[in-house]
């Protein structure tokens, strides 16, 4: 990338979520490899939810450090700010990193995850996949944190194609990372190959009710986690920004038109309650593990989208985070669902598709 492309891109990044320094990567869990590397010591611990992407842990296992799993809420998904800072207060031994990661497209509030960091020493970062913090009042931010770790990649809300940046106000935490992203190699075919072949992989093992096994290809994607970023996705993370809030608005509007589509069966189908700034897909929460499988199963025969997102890691990770297994982390994991809203799904296409959800709550075929 020359010095002017990536100066561009770098304003523009760092204006859209409003801060003074952007440090681009080949991959968001690049960026964060370079947060933990630069931030924490040898072996310390690093809080991400029990229930996210699996590249967080593989970013965290890249590095050496200690995966320490935050239960996610049986009723929202996300961490609560008290489990959060209960973990960090708790947590015997030298402070770490508490990744905030603002999951479905929710900001939620981290005060006293932050006051407990400040009183233990710990780094509290950002990560927000979503871009959901770009629509989130200046106020609502967290004050203490080291800064906010973004996602360009294909299926994101701001789908640039690929690629992630690290946001920061500190210019010297800023350089040392972009000195770490000019070391890497760019992200190229070859580690996109090996990106694909873990996510079918996961996703295969998962469908066989075999995900423990994804633990021997944890490895794989952990070594796959050091890029800088391939100037050829300039153009399309500059447009996607340029489009987010009006994609966003849409995005929006489809969602109200799956809760709309679906309200007769809110005793069956529960809508977590927290709102949501960037929409991804329209979550939604079964009654139980039995009745998610079935309406997931009936909408993928029918030909429609619908998603598990996200199990807890500990299903496929038992060996090295399993005794850290929570019930709550369970539970969500058994019943959420997740339905698209991508253009595909206009009005018409989701009433159709809440017409086999509502057959497959009441029994019908």
């Amino acid at each position: 990338m020359n010095r002017r492309e990536e100066t561009r891109l770098k304003a523009k990044v760092s204006r859209f979520f409003s801060y003074e320094n952007a440090v681009l990567f080949g991959r968001a869990r690049a960026g964060l490899v370079a947060v933990i590397e630069e931030t924490t010591g040898a072996d310390a611990p690093v809080i991400i939810p029990s229930n996210t992407c699996s590249a967080l842990l593989a970013a965290v296992v890249a590095t050496g450090r200690r995966p320490v799993v935050a239960s996610v809420s049986s009723e929202t998904g996300l961490v609560a700010d008290s489990f959060l800072s209960r973990a960090i207060e708790d947590h015997d031994g030298p402070p770490g990193l508490a990744l905030v990661t603002h999951l479905y497209g929710v900001v939620a509030d981290y005060r006293l995850t932050e006051a407990a960091a400040r009183r233990f020493g710990w780094s509290v970062f950002e990560n927000d996949s979503l871009a959901a913090t770009a629509l989130a009042p200046a106020n609502s931010r967290l004050g203490g944190g080291k800064g906010l770790l973004v996602s360009f990649a294909s299926g994101k809300t701001v789908d640039g194609g690929g690629g992630g940046a690290v946001l920061t106000n500190d210019p010297s935490l800023a350089a040392s990372l972009a000195r770490r992203a000019a070391q890497w190699p760019v992200f190229d075919h070859a580690a996109e190959q090996i990106e694909t072949h873990v996510v079918l992989a996961r996703r295969h093992l998962a469908a066989l009710g075999a995900s423990e096994g994804a633990e021997a290809i944890l490895p794989i994607e952990a070594g796959n986690c050091w890029h800088a970023f391939d100037c050829a996705w300039t153009d399309s993370v500059c447009a996607a920004i340029d489009a987010f809030p009006d994609e966003n608005a849409r995005r929006m509007e489809r969602l109200e038109a799956w809760r709309a589509a679906l309200a007769s069966v809110r005793y069956e189908l529960s809508v977590p309650a927290v709102p949501v700034r960037a929409a991804w897909r329209a979550v939604f929460t079964a009654r139980d593990r039995d009745l998610r499988d079935r309406v997931v199963a009936a909408l993928r025969a029918a030909g429609f989208d619908a998603g598990t997102n996200y199990p807890p890691l500990w299903d496929s990770a038992p060996r090295l985070i399993g005794d850290q297994r929570k019930s709550d982390g369970d539970r969500w994991g058994a019943t959420v669902m997740t339905l698209w809203l991508t253009a595909p799904y206009s009005n018409a296409r989701i009433r159709a598709a809440a017409d086999v959800v509502k057959r497959t709550a009441d029994g019908r075929k």
